[in-house]
């Protein structure tokens, strides 16, 4: 959906262009990027085609999809798989090969290859390695127990609230993996900008839903990783280090 983004009485939007194409699912307290400041969500009027927000208080820039493709499951573990190896690329320039150095060293300084939760404060990130339509579904899968939850560069972006860690361990692992997902129309009750195709408009909100649901969610694979992650592999919950960024990926 084209949106203008409105902060109070300004309209922010006008800052380069009129429009912007917003093609990922939206909701109330969700961080996005624009005009290189992090704004918090606070309405979405999809009437008129307008999200209204307010300045966001820190944290890592979030990720807020301008229109670019979406990242398969194969993609985000050829990327693990890179910062894991030891071996040169021989086809990356030497600035290429100094983000990639850089990168698994931050990689291996956070423990990356063994962690699943690390603590950012206001927020907790969820290392899933997963493609969009995964983590995507998991973020509903928790938002639909109540927690505030999107996709992210690096997995799945967890407001934490008053939860810790080992509370949000427990739904992900004890609550949500064990048991069936829940219906489509409850995982994406309060999902706004699920219009999609030419004709979306047309639908109702249940087969909106629904067409929104096989195009752009994996719930399969999400329970799938969630029931195997927690199941089977022993993990340590981060909160001594901050996540800052790992530059082959952030700049994506």
């Amino acid at each position: 959906m084209p949106a203008v983004v409105v902060s109070g009485s300004i309209l922010l939007s006008f800052v380069g262009q009129a429009f912007v194409p917003v093609s990922q699912m939206m909701t109330p307290g969700q961080r996005i990027l624009f005009g290189g400041r992090t704004w918090l969500i606070e309405v979405i009027d999809e009437e008129h085609k307008a999200i209204h927000v307010a300045p966001a208080k820190g944290g890592a820039p979030p990720l807020f999809n301008g229109g670019g493709g979406r990242v398969h499951t194969r993609v985000r573990e050829r990327m693990r798989d890179i910062y894991l190896a030891q071996d040169t690329l021989p086809f990356l320039d030497p600035t290429a090969q100094r983000f990639l150095g850089e990168g698994r060293e931050t990689f291996t300084t956070l423990a990356l290859a063994d962690r699943l939760l690390l603590d950012q404060g206001s927020h907790a990130i969820l290392l899933t390695w997963l493609g969009d339509a995964a983590n995507e579904a998991i973020a509903c899968l928790l938002m639909s127990r109540g927690l505030r939850a999107f996709t992210g560069r690096l997995g799945v972006e967890i407001q934490r609230a008053n939860h810790s860690l080992e509370e949000i361990e427990h739904l992900l692992g004890g609550d949500i993996g064990s048991e069936p997902a829940a219906p489509v129309d409850e995982l994406l009750a309060k999902a706004s900008n699920l219009a999609r195709e030419k004709w979306d408009g047309l639908l109702s909100p249940h087969l909106l839903r629904q067409s929104y649901a096989s195009s752009n969610l994996d719930l399969n694979e999400a329970m799938a990783w969630l029931r195997m992650t927690f199941k089977s592999r022993s993990y340590q919950v981060g909160s001594d280090t901050k996540l800052s960024c790992v530059p082959s990926s952030c700049n994506r």
